[in-house]
C-alpha cells in the first residue's frame, strides 16, 4: 500500500516508534488508571496483592517484567488481620517497598489527600485501591460513567 499511516502486522510489528510511556508490567500496564471488577470475594485482592508484591520488588508478574518502585495498598475491603493471613498464605515474605493504609482507605478524598502529603510520590510506581465499592463517594457501584469521572478526578501525578 502507498499509505504511510498504513501498515501490515509485519511491519507494525518491526517498525521502531520514538514513544515512551512508564511500563509497570511489560507490554500490559503502562502509567495509567486500571479498574479490576468482578463479585465480592472471587480473588481481586488476591491478584492485587500478588501484582503489588511483584512490582515492588521488581520480580515477574504471570510472566511479565516489572519495572519496580515502591506500591501502596489502600485496603477498605479487609480487616489488617486478613490482609496479613492473604499475604501469608501466598508466601510474599517481608517487603519494605510495599506500604497497606487501612485508615485512609474508605474516601477518595481522604486517599487523594495522603497521597498529596507523601514527599516522595515519584518513588511510587503503583496504587491499588481495594475496593471501589466501598468507598463513600460510590453510592451506586453500577453508575461507571459517574464513578469514573470522580476516579480521573484523583489523578495527582
Amino acid at each position: 500500500m502507498n499509505n504511510s499511516q498504513v501498515y501490515s502486522q509485519s511491519e507494525l510489528l518491526v517498525k521502531k516508534f520514538n514513544f515512551e510511556q512508564n511500563e509497570i508490567l511489560e507490554g500490559l500496564f503502562k502509567s495509567g488508571l486500571y479498574v479490576l471488577a468482578g463479585t465480592s470475594k472471587i480473588g481481586k485482592s488476591l491478584i492485587t496483592t500478588s501484582l503489588a508484591n511483584c512490582v515492588s520488588k521488581g520480580i515477574p508478574f504471570l510472566g511479565k517484567r516489572t519495572t519496580q518502585g515502591k506500591v501502596i495498598y489502600f485496603d477498605n475491603d479487609n480487616y489488617d488481620f486478613e490482609t496479613q493471613s492473604r499475604i501469608k498464605a501466598q508466601n510474599h515474605g517481608m517487603n519494605d517497598k510495599l506500604f497497606y493504609n487501612f485508615e485512609n482507605s474508605s474516601s477518595l478524598y481522604d486517599i487523594k489527600e495522603f497521597l498529596l502529603e507523601l514527599e516522595n510520590i515519584e518513588e511510587f510506581n503503583l496504587i491499588i485501591i481495594d475496593c471501589l465499592a466501598n468507598l463513600e463517594e460510590f453510592p451506586d457501584t453500577d453508575a461507571f460513567t459517574e464513578n469514573i469521572i470522580l476516579l480521573k478526578n484523583l489523578e495527582i501525578l
